[in-house]
């Protein structure tokens, strides 16, 4: 059995996109999120996070999740232009992709992201 914990990595949870601003669709719409992270993630890290938007998925199939993990340090930081981070999209670990911090994700974020 794989051990389904991140311990010191997680720092916050956001939820963006229409299911902040209350334009969720069930039939159309995916629910968006940010993992704000303490540390890089290690590969141990990323196995486990794999298992558990695996078994999200299983469990919640009609629902899609699109989301990025970022590290806290990235996030917070005051440089522009494009960040490294995790990137999960319906269960599946799509890579290490680049979060624009000038995107419309990152104005969603800041405007109507949920913590």
């Amino acid at each position: 059995m794989v051990e389904l914990s991140l311990p010191n990595f997680l720092e916050a949870y956001y939820i963006y996109g229409s299911v902040s601003f209350g334009a969720f669709d069930f039939s159309k719409s995916d629910i968006d999120f940010i993992i704000v992270t303490k540390r890089k993630a290690n590969e141990t890290d990323i196995n486990i996070s794999k298992k558990i938007h695996s078994d999200l998925h299983r469990k919640f199939n009609k629902t899609i999740l699109d989301g990025i993990y970022l590290l806290k340090h990235d996030i917070e930081s005051l440089n522009k232009g494009e960040i490294p981070c995790l990137r999960f999209n319906d269960g599946e670990f799509k890579g290490i992709k680049t979060f624009d911090r000038n995107s419309v994700d990152a104005f969603g974020l800041k405007k109507w992201g949920i913590p």
